[in-house]
């Protein structure tokens, strides 16, 4: 039963899920259909059709000349290569033929020197059977190129990791409604403009723009929705919060059937999305938000709005600004407690406890988009004995921080936080620096379930078949595994689900491994569920993310979480495209072993299936000694 005095009380009387918040849920999942265009769009735009040297113009009059057809004429002027165990000409070189002294017919093909010096191409022809044009043909991103490519999807989530910095500031400082209105008007003009840039830097400067805005329109109008409603629909709203990403996955390839030239895709994928500046007119403020910031006249005008288009009462004015002014109270102790941790870097706030540090590196070490989300446990047993100067091992890095965020009071008392402690910052200096471009291959990283979504995503259309069709399923898989999910986490809780599903998708990648590539419906069938069972758990996360922290520090743990995410994501389309351009199974195996593994170590997450949202640091404080 609520307390008198919380927030949960107040959401209980003015409509714990009522329409005001069904409306506004349903207007906010606008912003997931489109974002999945724009996450999910370099499949279509950066795709690599056939290809091969465009040869000397004499080349083709001598092939006139013989009635050669095309590929007859390719078949000699290019030579053969050995690729992924098969032979096929090759796409980066031609023969230096005098291909003006060729008189002969292709029956006499044999008569050539197959041993010829090559060149390098400076041109080349494409397969436009499929595509008019992509960025791929557009600008020539092959052979040496290719690399290039794989920025593409790389820019946007670099976008990504860098918004969630920017957006997770805005929206704890500033407010949710704010951020998200920011980021709605930045993804609405980058991802046009993307649309008509004349060249290669200006496409990717514009992907990276709409990648910054991202975590704004999803992460931050995420946490307001969370915000709204009670413990009893949080895992129901937090899981199919996710529905319309899926849905606008899976309506992508049909846009991309119907329109197949690059810039004519890419508006058509962009225009649409001016709907989600309604949001001026239709989103608040988050109440929780307003009353952390003293903005109580504000919070109450939301709460009675809410109570009236829930057809509720609310207890009288006086009443209710005495219970925020309570909650207030809670805040301003936990801030002047915090204070001197926040000096140098909000960040700190995720480690502020002994649980709250144990939480945090678990959490970034297996989560999406850094965001494992648990119910605080007591932890009664843990030793709070005082580190002695014989244990430097445990102690460099974190009292090197010690010394400069305030050494007059020390932060990292405890041998178990210190250890942490250095975990959390090794893991911020390392992902700052981008020293782990291919972080998510080797381990349970805290990257795993964006490395392996994405490349998931980006992969799939390469192991064979129709592309149209396998991101198609792809998405509308997407739907029931957030549906799933949903009734599976309400009934047995987050932390087993997260777990299990991980080590599934980490089982479907291997899998595919094991099956012959002539069998291409069973590599299609296993990558789906891959897929379906990698959704999940990015699903969870999202909710896990919400339950974790306290209101005044959520937004920055989604953010820095995410932004950890983020490097595995960034990886992911060179996994994809460049290691496999040479082997297509070994990004399988790295995301089937990474997965696994990271099931494995999410089990060190606490349970929080019906808990309620902890407003501030002392609440999570009290929470802990229950």
């Amino acid at each position: 039963m609520e307390a008198a005095n919380d927030f949960e009380y107040l959401l209980s009387k003015a409509g714990a899920l009522g329409p005001w918040q069904i409306r506004l849920f349903l207007f906010i999942g606008l912003n997931g259909f489109f974002m999945a265009f724009q996450h999910l769009g370099s499949v279509f735009l950066a795709d690599t059709p056939d290809h091969w040297c465009r040869l000397p113009p004499a080349a083709y009059a001598s092939a006139s000349r013989a009635n050669l057809t095309l590929e007859q004429t390719k078949y000699i002027g290019i030579p053969l290569e050995t690729w992924r165990g098969k032979e096929r000409l090759s796409q980066c070189t031609y023969y230096q033929y005098n291909f003006s002294s060729f008189n002969l017919s292709f029956d006499d093909f044999s008569l050539y020197n197959r041993s010829e010096p090559t060149n390098y191409c400076n041109e080349w022809q494409f397969d436009n059977s499929q595509y008019i044009s992509t960025i791929v043909t557009e600008w020539n991103l092959v052979c040496s190129w290719k690399w290039l490519k794989s920025t593409v999807q790389a820019s946007y989530m670099a976008g990504v990791l860098i918004g969630c910095l920017i957006f997770g500031f805005i929206s704890d400082r500033f407010g949710r409604r704010k951020a998200l209105l920011i980021s709605q008007a930045l993804f609405c003009i980058s991802s046009i403009l993307a649309s008509f840039a004349p060249g290669y830097v200006t496409f990717i400067f514009g992907r990276f723009l709409t990648g910054v805005s991202a975590p704004g329109i999803f992460g931050c109008a995420f946490v307001l929705i969370t915000e709204i409603v009670d413990t009893k629909w949080r895992a129901m709203i937090g899981v199919y919060y996710q529905l319309p990403f899926g849905i606008g996955y899976a309506t992508l390839p049909a846009i991309a059937y119907l329109l197949r030239e690059r810039q004519e895709l890419q508006l058509a994928l962009s225009i649409p999305s001016i709907v989600i500046l309604l949001s001026y007119w239709v989103i608040p403020e988050s109440p929780r938000w307003l009353i952390t910031k003293n903005r109580f006249e504000e919070a109450l005008q939301v709460l009675h709005k809410c109570a009236k288009t829930n057809k509720r009462v609310l207890p009288p004015d006086n009443e209710v600004m005495q219970i925020m002014k309570e909650m207030q109270k809670k805040e301003e102790a936990s801030r002047n407690q915090e204070a001197a941790v926040n000096r140098l870097l909000l960040i700190t706030r995720l480690c502020s406890t002994l649980e709250m540090t144990k939480r945090t590196a678990a959490a970034y070490f297996t989560c999406p988009d850094g965001m494992g989300w648990g119910r605080t446990q007591p932890i009664s047993s843990h030793a709070k004995k005082p580190v002695q100067s014989g244990h430097r091992t445990n102690r460099i890095i974190p009292c090197t921080l010690n010394y400069l965020l305030s050494p007059d009071k020390p932060i990292f008392a405890r041998t178990p936080q210190v250890f942490l402690h250095g975990l959390v910052w090794a893991q911020l200096i390392v992902s700052g620096l981008h020293r782990f471009p291919v972080g998510a291959m080797s381990g349970p990283h805290r990257f795993v379930v964006a490395t392996v979504y994405y490349g998931l995503a980006l992969n799939s259309p390469t192991l064979g078949g129709n592309p149209y069709l396998v991101v198609f399923l792809g998405g509308i898989f997407e739907i029931p595994a957030y549906l799933l999910g949903s009734l599976i986490i309400s009934r047995s809780g987050r932390k087993i689900t997260y777990s299990i599903t991980f080590i599934l998708a980490g089982i479907a990648c291997l899998l595919i491994t094991c099956t012959p590539s002539n069998i291409t419906w069973l590599i299609s069938t296993f990558a789906v569920v891959g897929k379906f069972f990698i959704t999940i758990t990015f699903a969870i996360s999202y909710l896990y993310t919400a339950e974790l922290f306290p209101t005044v520090i959520r937004n920055i743990a989604v953010s820095y979480g995410s932004m950890v995410g983020r490097v595995g994501s960034i990886s992911s389309p060179y996994i994809v495209y460049l290691l496999g351009h040479h082997n297509k199974i070994l990004p399988l195996i790295l995301f089937g072993i990474g997965s696994i593994i990271a099931g494995l170590v999410a089990l060190v997450l606490p349970e929080t299936k019906n808990t309620h949202l902890v407003e501030n640091i002392s609440e999570y404080q009290q929470t802990n000694k229950k």
